[in-house]
């Protein structure tokens, strides 16, 4: 079971690694202005998607910071 699991974590990493890499590449080529648009709608994206997350970020700075 611990020998599936290492698979899968060092599998998930390299392709977190990879993915990291590739965007930090492409952003070196695509100018800043549609860069910043395409993670702007990349993170409202994820926010939609990813509800949960997105109230705990909420829920979260709204503690650190008030409303």
């Amino acid at each position: 079971m611990g020998a599936v699991r290492n698979f899968r974590r060092k599998v998930k990493y390299s392709l977190i690694y990879f993915l990291v890499k590739f965007f930090v590449m492409i952003s070196n080529w695509i100018p800043r202005q549609a860069w910043l648009s395409f993670c702007g709608g990349l993170g409202r994206l994820m926010g939609i998607l990813l509800r949960r997350y997105h109230q705990m970020a909420i829920t979260h700075l709204t503690m650190v910071f008030g409303k």
